[in-house]
């Protein structure tokens, strides 16, 4: 039978003695379980109509067990189910008691004063230490801040203002159209979790948002964060948000608001999760939809830092299962560790795309130019499938194999699990994070542009008429 969580049930045995036949009885918070199956549970006391207080050592004549302080012996009879400061002993059967010392005898009213003493803390959430995590946060989020960010203080939502009337900070939009993005993690924050370093996940979830959001030309305005927590742990949450914060300082985002979750019950001692959202902002006229992209366009592979964000469960099945790797063991190609490799984070792209676009756009025009017709971030599925997503109906995407170099870390994952080559890219980025359609005439251009940020490319395809997919070519 299920066991219940009620203290409303303590009540009523109290009041009304306890029902034979019962199997198990809540003792507040995370409680050892409550008797084996086939068994009845019950409580040293009844209701005051019939016992003011417990009459002997033995408890009360027909009452199957005993409240106590502290026990001087568990017998073979019964399980001790602790509540706060007290036990309950569990009996078989009514005729089963067995008798113990009892310090203080307790009538039912002040079993239910005690009773009455839960706290948030029984349940797992300690709202002192929870505020003291919020008390670490405040200056993490306010050097995102920018002008746009308007103050209010204790409020319950992060407020932003789209424009300004005058001066360097204002827009002057037309036809602003607002852009939303959300994404996490994934098992990624279990390599985290094992190698117990937390800041970069923070940056892999700002990453993993506003690439997305870049993507039809927007400029990232700002960014929330959700955290779900097994316990309240202030280190470990700032650690988080001091990576958060330090993607959405790289990408010009401001961190306005989160929320942190403590839910014990749903996640195990050093489980979290974390979740993104990312709201951006572009000109209609400016829009990049795919819809430009002709047969002539060239395909330009824009690179990674390494895995990225996806297909982390299957990484963590070839290198710490399959080939049985720790986190602190050496790799031969890089003087990184195992657990520094995995967690290398996440290239944000938001500079770089805002620096082409601001240069690229056409003098005599308010488009996003001739230049850029479409930009793909290659997350899970690889680099066809994100590359499809934005090609019309009647354009496909050749990509010539071996037109830029692997990363190592790639191809030592593929040897170490012996991962054919095909499930590789469909699960992998394989070097390439993202990935801009442009104009033949513009691809010197922009790729010098690149390199100025820090960011290899390689020209690895062009566009011909089709029907929406990519695919290899020799």
């Amino acid at each position: 039978m299920r066991r219940t969580k009620d203290i409303g049930l303590v009540s009523f045995i109290l009041r009304h003695g306890p029902p034979w036949g019962l199997i198990g009885l809540i003792a507040g918070g995370r409680a050892s379980p409550c008797a084996t199956s086939g068994s009845t549970a019950a409580v040293a006391a009844t209701s005051t109509r019939v016992r003011g207080r417990l009459a002997s050592l033995g408890g009360i004549k027909g009452v199957g067990g005993t409240i106590v302080t502290k026990p001087k012996r568990q017998t073979t009879n019964g399980q001790l189910l602790r509540y706060s400061d007290f036990v309950i002993r569990h009996f078989p059967t009514p005729s089963s008691r067995t008798r113990c010392t009892v310090k203080s005898y307790l009538t039912p009213s002040i079993a239910i004063t005690l009773m009455a003493k839960i706290t948030y803390k029984d349940s797992g959430v300690d709202l002192q230490t929870y505020q003291e995590s919020m008390s670490r946060l405040p200056k993490l989020l306010k050097q995102t801040h920018c002008p746009r960010v308007m103050p209010w203080d204790n409020g319950f939502a992060g407020l932003f203002a789209l424009d300004f009337d005058g001066g360097i900070f204002s827009r002057n939009y037309q036809q602003p159209v607002l852009v939303s993005g959300t994404d996490g993690v994934g098992t990624k924050l279990k390599v985290a979790q094992l190698v117990g370093r937390h800041d970069t996940v923070g940056i892999d979830l700002v990453a993993m948002c506003v690439n997305d959001t870049i993507c039809c030309g927007a400029e990232p305005l700002f960014f929330l964060d959700y955290v779900a927590m097994a316990e309240d742990d202030p280190g470990l949450l700032e650690q988080i948000v001091e990576g958060i914060s330090a993607g959405c300082l790289e990408t010009g985002a401001a961190l306005i608001g989160g929320e942190t979750a403590i839910m014990p019950d749903l996640y195990q001692t050093g489980d979290y999760d974390l979740a993104g959202f990312c709201v951006g902002i572009v000109e209609k006229s400016q829009l990049i939809d795919g819809s430009a992209i002709v047969p002539g366009d060239v395909v330009l592979g824009i690179a990674s830092s390494g895995i990225h964000s996806n297909g982390f469960s299957l990484v963590r099945k070839i290198v710490f299962e399959h080939a049985g790797l720790s986190a602190d063991d050496k790799v031969d190609f890089s003087d990184q560790n195992v657990g520094e490799l995995l967690l290398q984070p996440t290239q944000l792209y938001a500079c770089a795309v805002r620096e082409v676009l601001n240069r690229s756009k056409s003098p005599n025009q308010d488009q996003a130019g001739a230049a850029v017709h479409g930009i793909a971030h290659i997350t899970g599925g690889g680099l066809h499938e994100n590359l499809a997503r934005i090609l019309p109906a009647d354009a496909d995407a050749q990509i010539t194999r071996d037109s830029w170099p692997v990363p190592p870390v790639f191809r030592w994952m593929q040897q170490l699990g012996e991962v054919e080559a095909d499930e590789m890219t469909r699960v992998f980025n394989m070097g390439i994070g993202l990935t801009m359609v442009i104009s033949e005439c513009c691809i010197e251009s922009i790729q010098q542009q690149l390199a100025g940020l820090g960011l290899k490319s390689w020209a690895i395809g062009k566009i011909v008429d089709g029907c929406g997919e990519s695919r290899w070519v020799n």
